[in-house]
């Protein structure tokens, strides 16, 4: 095989080749197969691929929010330049290509002249020698298959000549031996050029046509991929503009935390106003001062500031509403903790108030209609705890005390009483006088069982956040100065004059009457409602009949006088309180 450039041969040698190509002159081709080689199409294709890669750069996270490719680095632009800079070449060599086999002066092709087969596809001529020719196929219907060792040439012939065809090229390599003379070589040849050129033949060497598209090639290239930076900024900012339209479409802040990602023109509105705002909905559907406080923490800088207090607002009365629909003051109170500076002063007195209102009704309720006096000390009462308002223990809030005291006023009778009973035949020595069974030692216990049921009852008008009613220790002395509302049941007891004799066991016993003064206290000493009561106890001889026989010294005085005593306070206790309870 040989190579040799057209445009390198004398003017005499070009014209034969030219005219033997054109079978205008001997020797003329065997055989022809018209081809172009597939450069320019290698080229175009080049350039489509080389756009492909453009369109996709465009295309592929284009608008998108979670491609990472939805922005281009400027490592991308220079991919970009590349690919339009290929475009362009493959676009200039294609072109470049088309013309110079287009000035060819033959058909390109591959030619079969009988000494040997020549590639013209291009000015640079591929030669092969018929003496290198191994096979020569005929393939029917009209193919003729000709090989140099593994390269194979292809020709079309017309099918009635096929056979004969492959017979001639045959028979022409058998003939290609070194013993050939020139002349006998220059009828087989083309390339060899005649002894004599015709005296008025152009002797000028044709020359390679001009082939302006390749003197703007490099230009050209550079200039498409300078485009790539106006083309990069086009793609980016028609990308954001599409991002930014997604996230707002979309409108959650997973949209616009991608947005974020990959921040463009938009990223001030959407970091400072759309961000915030979507997260302060989704704190506000939450409803919580807390959800709104823990947006504000997350978000310190924005520009919704307007939107924020308001949505706070909102919420901070939302909260305040919930602690009122609580019904304590324990919530309402918590609401102030909680939120300091919550600027509803006004709206949370009144809300206390309408909790000590609302209570102050419930208590009310249950006063029979005729006890006008316990309504106005209800009143007095809940007023006066609404000023002092609530103190905490441990986890409880509780209200201000109201005390139950009992008060013992000394007898005026007792002892006279005592004396009588030593007179009676039934008289059986001290274990007989009720003063051993009324003094102090005595009378402490049932003291303070009265003491702690008066305030279980008294304790039902008041919720522990209200007030907080406990039980003092007795009083022996006059009615005190007092700091806090105090109910003090003064009590007196006295002989009832009705003894009771005992055969068994043997004994006298006395009928006790209770004289009861019951005051309630406002302080510093007002008496807000005083009521009194005497109340007779007779000898409980259910009590006596049930003593074991025999027994100790005073075991059944003692019995007798206890039931008497337990029976007078318990009895009291229910009497008084019917004027409170309906």
């Amino acid at each position: 095989m040989e190579r040799a450039d057209f445009y390198t041969f004398p003017r005499i040698a070009q014209d034969r080749f030219v005219d033997s190509c054109n079978a205008v002159y001997d020797p003329k081709p065997l055989a022809f197969a018209p081809q172009i080689r597939p450069v320019s199409t290698a080229w175009v294709l080049l350039s489509l691929l080389a756009l492909a890669g453009v369109v996709a750069l465009w295309v592929v996270g284009h608008g998108s929010l979670d491609n990472p490719l939805a922005r281009h680095g400027w490592p991308l632009v220079v991919v970009h330049g590349a690919l339009l800079g290929a475009i362009a070449l493959g676009v200039f060599q294609a072109l470049a290509h088309h013309r110079r086999v287009s000035r060819l002066p033959w058909r390109p092709g591959i030619y079969l002249f009988p000494a040997n087969l020549i590639d013209a596809r291009e000015p640079e001529l591929v030669i092969h020698s018929l003496s290198g020719l191994t096979e020569v196929r005929p393939l029917p219907p009209t193919t003729l298959e000709v090989w140099f060792g593994r390269q194979r040439f292809r020709f079309p012939v017309d099918a009635a000549h096929l056979d004969r065809a492959a017979s001639i090229v045959r028979s022409a390599g058998d003939d290609m031996t070194p013993s050939l003379s020139r002349e006998q070589l220059r009828d087989r040849d083309p390339l060899v050029s005649l002894a004599f050129a015709a005296p008025l033949a152009p002797t000028v060497p044709l020359e390679r046509p001009a082939n302006p598209w390749l003197k703007w090639r490099i230009p050209a290239v550079l200039l498409a991929a300078l485009l790539a930076i106006p083309s990069h900024l086009l793609r980016d900012s028609t990308s954001d503009d599409k991002r930014f339209a997604a996230a707002t479409a979309q409108d959650d802040e997973a949209a616009y935390r991608s947005y974020l990602a990959e921040p463009g023109a938009h990223e001030p509105e959407v970091s400072r106003v759309r961000l915030p705002r979507v997260a302060l909905r989704e704190a506000r559907a939450d409803g919580t001062v807390a959800a709104i406080d823990a947006f504000s923490e997350r978000f310190p800088d924005h520009d919704i500031a307007a939107e924020v207090e308001t949505a706070r607002k909102e919420a901070l009365l939302r909260a305040l509403a919930e602690a009122r629909a609580a019904g304590t003051l324990h919530a309402l109170l918590a609401y102030a903790e909680r939120y300091p500076g919550h600027g509803f002063d006004a709206e949370l007195a009144e809300a206390r108030h309408a909790h000590y209102a609302t209570a102050l009704k419930a208590s009310l309720a249950k006063v029979p209609a005729r006890s006008e006096d316990v309504k106005r000390v209800l009143e007095q009462l809940f007023a006066f705890a609404e000023k002092q308002g609530v103190t905490k223990e441990g986890d409880d809030l509780v209200g201000p005390p109201i005390e139950v005291r009992i008060r013992r006023v000394a007898s005026k009778a007792m002892k006279r009483a005592s004396e009588l009973l030593k007179r009676n035949p039934y008289y059986v020595g001290e274990t007989s006088l009720p003063t051993g069974y009324l003094d102090a030692e005595h009378l402490s216990p049932h003291e303070t069982r009265t003491a702690a049921a008066f305030a279980e009852r008294l304790r039902a008008a008041f919720p522990r956040e209200i007030a907080r009613v406990t039980s003092g220790e007795t009083l022996a002395a006059d009615l005190p100065s007092v700091t806090t509302p105090t109910l003090v049941v003064s009590y007196r007891l006295e002989p009832s004059g009705e003894a009771y004799a005992s055969k068994k066991p043997r004994g006298i016993y006395m009928g006790l009457v209770f004289f009861f003064d019951i005051a309630m206290l406002m302080p510093p000493q007002e008496q807000a409602l005083q009521s009194k009561h005497v109340l007779t106890t007779k000898i409980p001889v259910d009590v006596l009949a049930a003593q074991p026989f025999p027994n100790a010294p005073g075991a059944v005085e003692r019995a007798l006088y206890d039931a008497m005593l337990e029976k007078g306070f318990t009895e009291m206790e229910r009497r008084y309180f019917t004027q409170w309870y309906e």
